[in-house]
């Protein structure tokens, strides 16, 4: 069974709550699941002007973003990582309200935006050097509900981007110790 990990349940603040557990299953072969659960509300928001005063409904909302790794160390430096994960992120206050009024009416927003989700898959191919590593990453996003900026109103969109990238990460030489 997957063992606790070091994210906290709660902080009693209102903050995200997070799980993670680490299980190395057999000597070459690592599963890390996750999730992190999220409650936001809006509430008593109000827009008004000189003329006129419209109140806005209240909302609520919970969601869960699950995460899990999958790692194989194959051989000594190198290391196959399978990921996915499933991210929300729900709109601002100024995304929500940042309208006008106009005859009574309020312009240029959507109070009932829908939070913004991800889901994304990585594979990367991992070698170990002695001083840092080479990474070849093959990922995948799907956003759904995209929240954009453009003049006064956001607006949703669904975009699904693919790359490839390589890189290589080196931990500086420390002299004189």
């Amino acid at each position: 069974m997957p063992e606790e990990g070091d994210g906290a349940l709660a902080d009693g603040a209102g903050h995200p709550k997070k799980s993670r557990g680490l299980w190395d299953f057999a000597p070459a072969w690592t599963l890390t699941l996750g999730a992190r659960w999220e409650q936001w509300r809006a509430y008593r928001g109000v827009l008004a002007d000189a003329a006129s005063r419209i109140a806005y409904p209240d909302r609520q909302e919970s969601k869960l973003s699950p995460k899990a790794t999958l790692e194989w160390r194959f051989g000594a430096p190198w290391m196959l990582r399978l990921s996915f994960g499933k991210a929300v992120r729900f709109p601002t206050v100024y995304e929500l309200f940042q309208g006008s009024l106009s005859n009574r009416e309020i312009v240029h927003n959507n109070p009932d935006l829908a939070p913004e989700r991800d889901w994304s898959t990585d594979l990367d191919l991992i070698r170990f050097l002695t001083r840092g590593q080479w990474r070849i990453s093959l990922y995948q996003d799907r956003f759904v509900d995209t929240l954009y900026k453009q003049t006064d109103t956001p607006i949703l969109m669904r975009e699904v981007p693919r790359g490839l990238d390589a890189c290589r990460r080196q931990r500086s030489h420390r002299r004189g110790r």
